[in-house]
C-alpha cells in the first residue's frame, strides 16, 4: 500500500531513533508514529537525492516493512565533447581514435616475460613489471577533455 504526503508526515534526527514516520487517517483522527534507525543504503541516497513525503507498506514472511522513496531532479545541462577511443595493440601498447601513441616500448617488457622460465621470481618479476608499465600509459591518457561525460572522473 502507498501513502501520499496526505496521509504521511516524517521527521529525522529526532531522540534516540534517526527516523520517525507518523501515519494519520482522513481527517488526522487516528495516528501512529513508527521509529526506525537509518541504514546504509537510506544515507546513500540522502547527500543528493530528496525523501519524498509518501512511502510504502508492505508484508513480508519476516513481518512489515516502510519504504521510503528518493528522487532526484535529472541535470538540466547536458555535456557536449568528444568520445576518446582506444585500441589495444602489441606493437603500440594504446592507440586512440586521434591517432595519438601511447607505450611505444611495449615490446620490450614484453619481451623480458618471454625469456624467463614461468613460475621463477624473475618472471614474477617481469610481470609485475608489465603491470606497472602499463598502469602507467593508462594513467598517462588525456581523459580530462572527456571527464563530464562521467561520474568517474569528476573530482
Amino acid at each position: 500500500m502507498e501513502l501520499d504526503s496526505r496521509f504521511v508526515d516524517i521527521c529525522q534526527d529526532v531522540n534516540s531513533f534517526d527516523i520517525w514516520i507518523k501515519l494519520s487517517s482522513v481527517g488526522g483522527k487516528i495516528k501512529i508514529l513508527f521509529p526506525g534507525r537509518k541504514h546504509k543504503h537510506f544515507n546513500k541516497y540522502l547527500p543528493e537525492w530528496e525523501m519524498k513525503k509518501s512511502v510504502r507498506i508492505r508484508k513480508t514472511d519476516k513481518g512489515f516493512f516502510i519504504d521510503v522513496f528518493f528522487e532526484k531532479d535529472e541535470p538540466s545541462e547536458k555535456v557536449s565533447g568528444g568520445y576518446l577511443a582506444v585500441d589495444i595493440g602489441y606493437k603500440k601498447l594504446l592507440a586512440d581514435n586521434n591517432g595519438v601513441k601511447y607505450g611505444d616500448d611495449f615490446p620490450a617488457t614484453a619481451e623480458k616475460i618471454s625469456g624467463k622460465k614461468q613460475g621463477s621470481k624473475n618472471f614474477l618479476r617481469a610481470l609485475k613489471e608489465r603491470d606497472i608499465f602499463i598502469n602507467r600509459i593508462c594513467n598517462s591518457l588525456p581523459l580530462h577533455p572527456y571527464c563530464g561525460r562521467f561520474k568517474e572522473c569528476q573530482t
